[in-house]
């Protein structure tokens, strides 16, 4: 009678085999362990690698082989299976082949196996005394998918996707009894059957989470990076096969948690995912000032500006600073360091550290803001979802704004996206008064944010008023009058107090010489300046000065501009351009 049994489900591993850690262990532990490895259709020679380790230790090694790959959760229902029924022991395992998790650790959370504890499972917790080793990308992007885990199963579980769970023997055989739904996520699944086995009162009284000693990621995991975008299609299917009828019931009155946050968290790590190829998500870590030191285009300065302006004394304006560019000194908005955020800030600079940087985290919360309201617009037309998605790509590595990425600022596109939003929404009275006082505060916050921008948003604090009074007839004409009034006024009291505007005079940083070197080229919407295409050959600029007025709308835009040409067209010529003009000048915006 083993104690222990241990199923290693293995595909193409010939190049990682870790054979003398295994070797290692089966000398320590061969009297009371078995390791079961599963070979799922490997096309290499993994094979070869178990074989020779079964011929050193045929007690102890039972190699079991899939003639095609199946996927993780059939390989570890085979070894389960299959061990129950061939072989007498009191725990039953499944770890990675990788062994991020050591053998000698997997075994040891057999301890934790008592009287009224049935099953136990590592969790990746960095605590004093332990070794984490994970990439920053993967632990991020980790972190999210085991919080919705956590709150698909309405319990308090850190890390459901460690790859070291341990059972009772009478447990496993209950647990492994069907096909699992996900080949990856068979993890929730086992959760959901010991619920449904235990009841969820008794299911938490019979689990146990326990923080590992020691995680190595090795780099090689076997999920193909396609997978991130069905995962989400197969959480529902998981969701809805293992639902309590009873509860299903209840939530037609009370929401679940999954259900109205099932688009929203779709699009937070596609958001998550998106940011990381192109920027990276080292770069949300708040004290990382590495990126912005490299002095790439004006990041130095952006930092280096909210940098000086947190240990200069306090001043009116605000944004006044005169330990930066000494001794005439200048502002936090003149340095493009987002003077909103730098001014809210500065008053708790004493507990923050000293290389603290917000611009990472501003970056990333644009990705997220651009999704949001491109999600909102296109459900007001009842878009499908996938193309929702498609949209929502489009959007994020558009090279206008990856290209803006120099300027941490001027990435915040939502504030523009949002102001299409709301000029579309509903016209009623009560939603067109309430969403020009949102346009209002979205002036105020881009004027905030960067000039630039609020430029562009003023253009919908006015036409959104005038389209209420005179196309939707929801506001009157002194409402029509009112919002770009105090939009206006607001956005230049902002300046004021900021210091970035002053009717006494004030630092200016104006060189009359250069006026007229970064002008914007009239080729711009489709020259990509060699920077932005595959497809398309950067055309002639005045000057490299020009990339300052960069605006490439990128392929997939210029198709559907081109599309919606041909569209527009159609119907003029079907005598409906005049009553739809609205709705297609939304199209070329």
């Amino acid at each position: 009678m083993y104690n222990t049994c241990i199923v290693i489900p293995c595909y193409n591993e010939e190049n990682f085999f870790l054979n003398t850690e295994y070797i290692n262990f089966l000398k320590n532990y061969k009297e009371d362990t078995l390791i079961c490895f599963v070979n799922d259709g490997s096309s290499d020679n993994t094979n070869g690698c178990l074989t020779n380790l079964e011929t050193l230790y045929p007690k102890n090694v039972v190699v079991l082989t899939h003639e095609i790959n199946q996927g993780k959760a059939a390989a570890v229902k085979t070894g389960f299976n299959y061990c129950n029924k061939n072989y007498d022991f009191k725990y039953i395992a499944y770890l990675d082949a990788d062994l991020a998790v050591s053998l000698e650790e997997c075994y040891d959370l057999t301890h934790h196996l008592k009287k009224d504890i049935d099953f136990v499972f590592g969790s990746r917790i960095l605590k004093i005394g332990s070794t984490i080793e994970r990439k920053k990308s993967r632990h991020y992007i980790g972190r999210v998918i085991a919080t919705l885990i956590s709150n698909i199963l309405t319990l308090k579980v850190y890390d459901s996707q460690c790859g070291c769970k341990v059972f009772k023997k009478d447990l496993s055989q209950k647990v492994f009894t069907k096909p699992f739904i996900s080949r990856w996520l068979f993890d929730v699944e086992i959760f959901f059957r010991i619920i449904n086995i235990y009841g969820r009162e008794n299911a938490l009284k019979k689990m146990l989470e326990i923080p590992l000693n020691r995680w190595v990621d090795r780099g090689d995991s076997k999920v193909e990076l396609t997978y991130f975008f069905k995962l989400w299609f197969d959480l529902l299917k998981i969701k809805k096969e293992y639902s309590n009828p009873t509860k299903v019931l209840k939530s037609r009155k009370i929401r679940s948690f999954f259900k109205p946050n099932w688009v929203s968290v779709s699009i937070l790590i596609l958001c998550t995912f998106l940011f990381h190829i192109c920027y990276g998500l080292e770069i949300i870590i708040p004290t990382n000032i590495n990126w912005l030191l490299s002095a790439y285009h004006d990041w130095g300065q952006h930092y280096l500006g909210f940098a000086y302006f947190r240990d200069a004394s306090w001043s009116f304006p605000l944004g006044d600073m005169h330990n930066y560019f000494y001794p005439l000194g200048t502002n936090v908005g003149f340095t493009d360091s987002i003077p909103l955020l730098a001014v809210l800030i500065k008053p708790f600079s004493s507990f923050l550290p000293s290389d603290f940087q917000y611009f990472g985290a501003f970056m990333f919360l644009a990705f997220v803001l651009n999704a949001l309201f491109t999600l909102k617009i296109l459900r007001l037309y009842k878009v499908n979802l996938i193309l929702i998605l498609g949209a929502i790509v489009i959007v994020n590595t558009s090279p206008l704004l990856l290209y803006r990425g120099m300027h941490p600022a001027l990435t915040a596109h939502w504030l523009i996206i949002a102001s299409i939003y709301y000029y579309v929404s509903s016209t009623s009275k009560i939603h067109a008064l309430k969403a020009n006082w949102i346009q209002v505060l979205l002036f105020v916050l881009s004027a905030g944010i960067h000039p630039y921008l609020a430029a562009m948003v003023y253009g919908f604090s006015i036409i959104l008023p005038l389209k209420n009074y005179f196309y939707d007839k929801s506001i009157s004409l002194k409402s029509a009058c009112f919002f770009p009034v105090i939009s206006l006024i607001s956005g230049l009291f902002l300046w004021f107090v900021l210091g970035m505007i002053g009717v006494k005079g004030g630092t200016t940083v104006t060189d009359s010489g250069n006026y007229g070197i970064s002008t914007f080229n009239l080729n711009s919407f489709f020259n990509p300046y060699e920077l932005s295409s595959q497809f398309l050959p950067a055309l002639k600029a005045t000057s490299i000065n020009q990339l300052e007025g960069f605006a490439y709308l990128g392929l997939g835009m210029m198709i559907i501009a081109f599309i919606a040409l041909i569209y527009t067209l159609y119907l003029v010529f079907n005598k409906r351009f005049l009553k739809n003009i609205f709705t297609f000048y939304l199209c070329w915006l």
